[in-house]
């Protein structure tokens, strides 16, 4: 039975070779003994690929995998041995929310993703605890990152367009964590006033990397808060 083969260089030097026959679990010809991962047929080194495969099988025991993979793309299902092979976080991602790979089909273009981060914003800030609160925006931060890394491991971003998509994102979260913190802290200490009796804002400096824009995976954020008017000139928060 012909098969149609795919080849993709890894970043690690090494060789995926997929085939979208869903046929037989152990195709014949080019892709000879190959594990198949839901459609696709996955080669490498052993170093790389039984790493991949038992990461398969533990996700093939979880229901929320089983009702997402029917509709899942097939590029993205083509894509999927490679990128696991490359990224421990990606795979980790994927065990623990494998709905993010249903969310990632929804939003890989980054102009959809204003809408997204915007319905974020509003679950945070809706959220009926602080811990719901504050498991939302780890949700987020979780897909947001698998995206970025997605695009970046595949080729579908530059090196420039990833820096910046990881700036950017943390840009978003900590604007809205600012909001969720002042939410939070209004009612129980009440709002920053200065001698006049407005309300003074907080003021969020991102420094370093995330203020050029040039964050990576491993980046540490750095921030400095200010306020409009000296700290001593503030009015008591309960004015």
């Amino acid at each position: 039975m012909d098969k149609e083969i795919f080849e993709f260089p890894l970043k690690v030097l090494q060789t995926v070779t997929i085939n979208t026959s869903e046929s037989d679990a152990f195709p014949s010809g080019p892709g000879l003994n190959l594990p198949r991962f839901g459609g696709v047929f996955f080669s490498a080194h052993d170093s790389l690929r039984n790493p991949v495969q038992r990461w398969w099988e533990r996700l093939s025991e979880s229901d929320a995998w089983q009702q997402v993979r029917p509709a899942l793309p097939a590029q993205l299902l083509e894509e999927l041995p490679q990128v696991v092979a490359c990224s421990e976080f990606i795979a980790a991602a994927l065990l623990r929310d494998p709905a993010a790979l249903a969310w990632l089909a929804l939003h890989d273009d980054p102009m959809s993703l204003i809408a997204a981060r915007g319905e974020y914003e509003r679950l945070a800030l809706a959220a009926k605890s602080e811990a719901d609160a504050k498991s939302c925006l780890r949700v987020w931060r979780r897909r947001e990152m698998l995206r970025i890394a997605w695009r970046d491991l595949i080729g579908r971003a530059s090196c420039a367009e990833t820096l910046r998509a990881l700036a950017d994102f943390a840009d978003a979260c900590i604007r809205t964590a600012a909001r969720l913190a002042e939410q939070l802290l209004e009612p129980v200490f009440g709002t920053p006033r200065s001698a006049a009796g407005e309300a003074v804002p907080l003021i969020v400096l991102g420094m370093g990397k995330l203020g050029g824009h040039e964050l990576n995976f491993s980046s540490d954020i750095d921030l400095v808060l200010r306020s409009e008017e000296h700290t001593s000139e503030l009015q008591s928060l309960r004015h």
